[in-house]
């Protein structure tokens, strides 16, 4: 149908981990791109995605190591992580250190200085607050 690319066979997947207020953006620029999307998070919150390009995979996410084994197992073109709670999405990044292309949003400031290198950090609210200050000037 279009909706995947084929490397070596395997279906390329952008994978999204956790639910959040960020997961439903990340999949409406994704789907009017035709892009796959795996999310993955608990059974109960997977539940409202039914587009046709998203394959839900229910797991707890808060054991880092069946995650990066899940990710492992799929051939990942990109990989979001925006849980509800920046703690556990830099004890995820941190799990998938070595994966190319992975994401983190934050939600709060603090958490920067925890940050690795080894990731994309986006933190929304500081791009706001950035946005804001450059638009008041």
């Amino acid at each position: 149908m279009g909706y995947s690319v084929e490397v070596g066979g395997l279906a390329m997947f952008n994978i999204i981990i956790g639910v959040s207020e960020y997961t439903d953006l990340i999949i409406e620029s994704m789907v009017n791109i035709d892009k796959l999307i795996m999310v993955i998070d608990e059974k109960g919150k997977l539940v409202k995605y039914d587009h046709k390009t998203v394959i839900k995979t229910a797991l707890d996410i808060r054991n880092s190591k069946l995650v990066k084994i899940t990710v492992e197992n799929k051939k990942a073109d990109k990989i979001f992580i925006a849980t509800e709670c920046d703690k556990l999405n830099l004890m995820l990044a941190e799990a998938l250190e070595g994966f190319n292309n992975v994401y983190v949003f934050l939600k709060e400031e603090k958490y920067l200085s925890l940050a690795s290198d080894d990731y994309t950090v986006l933190c929304i609210n500081s791009m706001l607050k950035a946005s804001i200050q450059k638009e008041l000037r």
